[in-house]
């Protein structure tokens, strides 16, 4: 009897075939998760990054108008956004994280504090022009929380600026309502970032107009001028994923003495010597 030969592929084959297939389809898959992984990571710190370059706007453009004033003045150190000890910019060193300044956001050239002078008409806390808010004009930014909060504007029983108002929680004893009647506003969203770090320090150079030569502090009748430069710390990360953090600045990364952002006060502040 004649035997009949079958071709096809024997069930080893088979094996070694699926076995083969299983593991480019394993390569393909882990492919595919590795890269789904990356761009999940990369949204995310997309988002972060975004987040933090907002509020990093936000904050630099504001403080840079500190100073700022709608009216000419008589003498350049009389202005009432820049009185020294008064309205210049404040940060408190129990609270760096918290920066306050002023500056005429309404171009009237008044400013209702009462601490400033005995004229009533001057500050104007009498509130002339009919608004809810006097003209406060005191602004700022703090942190409290994880959550970056802005100063609207102050109440109108407000007095120079102090530390007292760089404290946002109601709680604290030493919040002091007669300066919230606006009041703080969150600038940041909790459930999405959390702020991890905001510092702020300052830095001023003085120029002697009158007698450069002399310098600073000067003699009787020279006006200096103070050219005022803000540098802003700033970390976060995402509430979803606190291994997503961002740090802006040069050369942060774990080193404390590392630089941040510079802001330069576009309006320089006069002083003249006594």
């Amino acid at each position: 009897m004649k035997s009949i030969r079958q071709n096809g592929a024997t069930l080893i084959e088979l094996l070694i075939s699926v076995v083969i297939s299983l593991i480019i389809l394993a390569s393909l898959l882990g492919m595919y998760v590795t890269s789904t992984a990356n761009s999940s990571q990369t949204l995310k710190s997309s988002k972060l990054n975004q987040e933090l370059t907002s509020l990093l706007t936000v904050m630099t453009n504001d403080i840079r108008r500190a100073g700022i004033n709608g009216q000419a003045m008589p003498e350049p150190d009389q202005n009432p956004f820049w009185k020294p000890g008064a309205t210049d910019i404040f940060i408190p060193p129990s609270k760096t994280s918290c920066i306050l300044y002023s500056y005429d956001a309404d171009l009237d050239g008044t400013i209702c504090l009462q601490d400033i002078d005995s004229d009533p008409d001057t500050h104007n806390c009498a509130d002339v022009k009919g608004d809810i808010k006097p003209d406060t004009n005191i602004y700022g930014f703090s942190l409290e929380s994880g959550v970056v909060y802005m100063l609207d504007s102050l109440g109108a029983e407000s007095h120079e600026i102090d530390d007292t108002i760089c404290i946002t929680d109601p709680a604290d004893p030493q919040y002091r309502d007669d300066k919230h009647s606006v009041g703080w506003k969150p600038l940041t969203d909790p459930n999405t970032t959390r702020i991890s770090k905001l510092e702020f320090s300052l830095a001023e150079n003085c120029i002697n107009r009158d007698d450069p030569s002399t310098g600073c502090p000067g003699n009787t009748d020279d006006n200096l001028v103070y050219i005022d430069e803000v540098e802003i710390r700033l970390q976060g990360e995402l509430r979803e994923d606190s291994s997503v953090k961002l740090n802006l600045g040069r050369n942060v990364d774990g080193d404390p003495s590392s630089e941040g952002i510079y802001v330069r006060v576009r309006n320089p502040r006069v002083d003249l010597v006594e």
